[in-house]
């Protein structure tokens, strides 16, 4: 969908929240309702937000009387900062019973990143390793730091931001297969380290983990990984390794010279899987 005619924005929320003009210069949106309501329509690009929605968001605790009020205050407080020579050509439609923002693929970080990650799936589902590689890693290098950051988190704005973080983490691990199945086992295991600590019941992560340090001639290390997931799993939630893991364990006992080989098959290949973030919007 085409943005509406006026001054181009650039949006980046895969991070903390930033506008930027044509210019390159970033747009201050100091207030911290700004950046809330802002926020919240980007999370829902080119779909009506409901007004009972935004206002449920910006005030949680409880409306004033005045909110409605308010939030058309709020409206035209950001439509000002994103076309501040004419605040009536910003790209936020007030329509029946809400709002829409109208943003252009390539103008919002979430949406690009949609796109990459999808073509590296997709790239990946083929058989086109290098390109399923570089469509990933442009995906994941579009992260700055905790989505929104910086951005007063409602209970909905703090879910999209676990969502968002969630499949982050899926094309992390869609990456390191593409990785393992190039053979290059050394950079996925020195990056997967420190994200199987972060993500405990993750178990995907960690078997990419084992594979990698295996296949780096680290077997120990990799059984020792193994111990640390069971332990895990067992102290958390009195649960076992599921039964992939456990298989791929007891390859890595017997020194299964197959998983040495790049490209074999793996029990945690997603290669079909889709998320799409465009489609499927927020809330």
């Amino acid at each position: 969908m085409r943005q509406a005619e006026g001054e181009s924005v650039k949006y980046r929320i895969l991070g903390p929240l930033e506008a930027c003009a044509v210019t390159g210069e970033k747009i201050s949106i100091a207030k911290p309702k700004h950046r809330q309501l802002l926020a919240t329509l980007l999370l829902s690009h080119n779909a009506v937000v409901t007004t009972d929605h935004l206002i449920g968001n910006l005030w949680e605790d409880g409306q004033p009387n005045t909110a409605r009020g308010l939030l058309k205050t709020y409206i035209w407080g950001v439509r000002r900062l994103l076309s501040p020579r004419d605040p009536t050509v910003a790209p936020i439609q007030t329509l029946t019973g809400g709002y829409r923002m109208l943003v252009d693929t390539n103008d919002l970080d979430l949406l690009v990143f949609s796109e990459l990650a999808r073509e590296g799936r997709n790239m990946l589902r083929d058989g086109h390793l290098d390109a399923a590689d570089s469509a990933l890693q442009l995906a994941l290098s579009l992260w700055r730091g905790p989505v929104l950051q910086g951005v007063p988190k409602s209970w909905s704005l703090s879910d999209a931001a676990a969502n968002l973080d969630e499949e982050r983490l899926n094309v992390v691990e869609d990456w390191a297969e593409v990785r393992l199945t190039l053979g290059c086992h050394v950079d996925v295991a020195g990056q997967l380290r420190p994200l199987v600590r972060a993500n405990p019941l993750r178990e995907r992560l960690w078997g990419q983990l084992m594979l990698a340090l295996y296949r780096g001639g680290r077997r120990g290390e990799a059984l020792q990984v193994f111990h640390e997931l069971r332990e895990g799993l067992d102290n958390e939630l009195g649960i076992g390794p599921s039964a992939p893991l456990q298989h791929l364990h007891e390859q890595i006992l017997r020194g299964d010279p197959g998983l040495l080989v790049p490209g074999c098959a793996n029990p945690y290949s997603r290669a079909d899987t889709r998320v799409d973030l465009i489609s499927s919007r927020y809330p």
